[in-house]
């Protein structure tokens, strides 16, 4: 994460393969444990259809978990949120595809963690006025997806009251989040919350406009 000119920028890592595989140790660990059980229960025991059955299972989810970080991997994410636009910028391999929105165009996000309908290796989705969706970014956790839901929704909220105030449609509003879940991260945070937040005189009253749904949630 970190705050430009153009707004704020929050972004896949770039690392390699290797260390993409040793960042998703959490998916592999629990494999592997039962690989290695699963190894030393064949050397106890005689083998047999069972056995052979577990074995395939084991292996089949090896290869799926290996599949998954490879995948996260090559797509990697740049979303950046400012001056009243979402610009995105996604990996496919070799092949990068690039969007541009203006704030109000967005209608809600979610997170794909403990959601029924929202099932990607990408952790970020974006609802767009025109009913269409676009997935973006890979978070490690449900923790962590989540509070990059609500901070992308405050940026979001935050990029909509400035349009809305610089066209006299309502009064200045910051929407703040409490500390976030990953160590490390409060000091930046709040120095990105003091670059980004824009005052301005409030405007005429009685007024409403649309925005992100559950915003006032956040």
């Amino acid at each position: 994460m970190e705050a430009t000119a153009d707004g704020v920028v929050i972004s896949d890592p770039d690392v390699s393969l290797i260390r993409a595989v040793g960042m998703g140790w959490r998916m592999l660990f629990p494999i592997a444990l039962n690989a290695i059980l699963i190894w030393g229960l064949s050397v106890l025991a005689p083998p047999g259809p069972f056995l052979w059955t577990i074995e395939t299972c084991v292996g089949l989810l090896m290869i799926f978990s290996f599949y998954c970080i490879w995948q996260r991997w090559r797509t990697p994410s740049v979303v950046r949120i400012g001056n009243g636009r979402l610009f995105l910028r996604r990996g496919k391999g070799s092949r990068v595809e690039e969007h541009d929105w203006d704030v109000r165009e967005i209608v809600d996000i979610e997170t794909s963690f403990g959601s029924s309908t929202f099932h990607s290796f990408y952790s970020i989705r974006i609802h767009l006025r025109d009913g269409s969706r676009m997935p973006f970014l890979h978070c490690m956790n449900g923790r962590e997806g989540r509070w990059v839901l609500n901070y992308l929704k405050m940026l979001i909220a935050n990029e909509q009251g400035a349009l809305m105030v610089q066209e006299g449609l309502a009064p200045a509003l910051v929407i703040s989040l409490p500390p976030p879940p990953l160590q490390g991260m409060g000091a930046l945070v709040s120095d990105l919350e003091e670059q980004v937040v824009r005052m301005a005189p409030p405007g005429r009253p009685g007024s409403q406009s649309e925005s992100i749904s559950n915003q006032n949630k956040v």
